[in-house]
């Protein structure tokens, strides 16, 4: 590591500063870093100014939505990463589709689709998927949240294709398998609950060791009555 020039380590996060990456060559990525910095000792010269930093493994520091700004003063250059989570506001009016698609719709128990329904009844969720790469793409992680008023019906998840792990949670549905160019259906049911008008939040799909490969579908609305 002595040897190696700022160009060196700068090549060796692109991937990461583009967003191409997965869990794997991220975490090899920090590894690498980590040794060439030698020890965790090292950063503790960065100074976050008005903030109190976390300097056990690097440093670190946790905002909030009322920082809108960071001053970090150190003496040489430094890499950072920056990590974000919550819930995104307002709709979703076009899907998207990146090697992969999905799409989803609620039926009744006839079969028909709908987005008005009776307090109590019982709704079939259909999320179909489909690889546009022309393979199977493995390892695909589908997401889909519920709509408020409604709970899903536990072991109701099932596949007309093969699901590596399936989870029903009290917000979501979650399940990996491989999509295939002929397409895959996944279905599971939820409940009504609540009276109101409820968005109906897009699916999601994203192949976990090749983020480039992601879609999602648009946003709805459901009516409890």
């Amino acid at each position: 590591f002595e040897t190696w020039k700022k160009g060196n380590i700068e090549m060796l996060l692109s991937p990461l500063e583009s967003g191409y990456y997965n869990t794997w060559s991220a975490a090899y990525s920090i590894l690498a870093m980590n040794a060439f910095a030698g020890s965790a000792a090292s950063d503790k010269d960065i100074v976050f100014e008005g903030h109190d930093g976390n300097y056990k493994l690097f440093a670190e520091l946790e905002l909030s939505n009322s920082d809108k700004k960071l001053t970090v003063v150190s003496p040489r250059p430094f890499f950072y990463s920056l990590r974000q989570q919550g819930y995104q506001e307002g709709t979703v009016s076009k899907a998207e589709s990146n090697g992969i698609e999905i799409a989803k719709e609620y039926l009744d128990k006839d079969g028909n689709s709908v987005d008005d329904v009776k307090l109590g009844d019982e709704i079939e969720v259909v999320v179909k998927l489909r690889s546009l790469t022309g393979e199977n793409i493995t390892d695909v992680a589908i997401v889909d949240l519920l709509p408020g008023g409604a709970d899903i019906v536990r072991n109701s998840i099932t596949s007309d294709s093969f699901i590596d792990f399936s989870e029903a949670r009290e917000d979501r549905m979650i399940a990996y398998m491989t999509v295939t160019p002929a397409g895959n259906v996944v279905r599971y049911k939820i409940t009504a609950v609540s009276r109101g008008k409820f968005a109906i939040p897009p699916a999601y799909a994203s192949a976990m060791y090749d983020i480039m490969v992601r879609a999602h579908s648009i946003t709805g609305l459901l009516e409890i009555e």
